[in-house]
């Protein structure tokens, strides 16, 4: 198969670097493990490990974005930064789900997409996403999600965590919008593993009509006890992560990435350093939904 590595390349006035590290907390001094750590309108940026600490370089001028499912965001300079911040929990509410008894005869129905084409790369500070859409006009509740990818047999660790990710369709942009998800859904992956798959039911997500999107962010290679590499994000700049497959036989753009502290874009207008992309490409993803019969 061909890989593709892609880039999303920005440009800005540097200043000074400087090694900025801390840990994330929530307002009761817990760690927030995974929080996104985004440096604002640049590629850079990691997630925080399991003890919500976290290690990035950064320029004196620059934002940083930190965020957590379920918890504010919130923004700081990267000059200021001490020690530690605290995120508050997020007042956001969706609309409340009813799940339906388990007495009700169900189909299930896949959506989206599996037959590929060729693969693609994922660095460790990047989140990917595909819209699935919801063509049989009914309204559902999402049972399994699926991606299919796996460790690269380049990257020279054998275990990975990723972190499942689920989407409202913005109404407005008709990007990613708001997580449907709100805690985290984490996922240890082995290098033999060519699915990520899990089961999601249990929190009552609904898809409507206009679809949803399905995320992944890979968060970086991990120890045999399941604990995040120190080392391995910095790795992962300089070695293939995770291994995407795509196909090209979808004529929308459906799969957008972005880094950090970046804004979605679609997947097909990313510059990448092997082939000038004349098509279409998306990511192979997919849901299984219980819809009543």
């Amino acid at each position: 198969m061909r890989y593709i590595i892609f880039l999303l390349i920005s440009f800005s006035t540097f200043g000074q670097e400087l090694t900025v590290q801390g840990y994330v907390l929530d307002e009761r001094g817990n760690p927030l493990p995974y929080s996104n750590i985004g440096i604002k309108n640049n590629a850079g940026g990691s997630f925080s490990d399991d003890r919500g600490y976290f290690k990035v370089k950064a320029d004196t001028k620059d934002t940083l974005l930190i965020s957590s499912i379920g918890y504010e965001t919130r923004t700081i300079l990267a000059n200021i930064f001490k020690d530690r911040i605290t995120l508050k929990t997020s007042v956001t509410i969706l609309s409340e789900v009813q799940v339906k008894s388990k007495r009700l005869k169900a189909v299930l129905v896949e959506l989206g997409y599996r037959k590929s084409k060729f693969t693609g790369v994922m660095l460790s500070n990047t989140q990917y996403s595909q819209r699935i859409q919801n063509e049989t006009g009914k309204e559902g509740y999402i049972k399994d999600v699926y991606y299919k990818a796996h460790l690269s047999s380049s990257a020279g660790y054998n275990n990975g965590k990723v972190r499942i990710r689920v989407y409202q369709v913005d109404p407005l942009t008709g990007l990613p919008g708001e997580d449907l998800l709100h805690e985290n859904v984490i996922l240890n992956i082995e290098k033999k593993q060519k699915l990520v798959k899990t089961d999601i039911s249990k929190y009552g997500i609904q898809i409507p009509r206009a679809g949803v999107y399905l995320g992944l962010d890979f968060l970086g290679f991990v120890d045999e006890n399941g604990k995040l590499l120190e080392d391995s994000q910095k790795d992962i700049q300089h070695r293939y992560g995770l291994v995407i497959e795509y196909t090209n036989r979808i004529k929308k753009d459906l799969t957008f990435h972005k880094h950090l502290g970046t804004e979605w874009v679609s997947i097909s207008q990313l510059p990448n350093s092997k082939i000038r992309l004349t098509y279409w490409i998306n990511a192979l993803s997919g849901l299984t939904v219980i819809f009543e019969d």
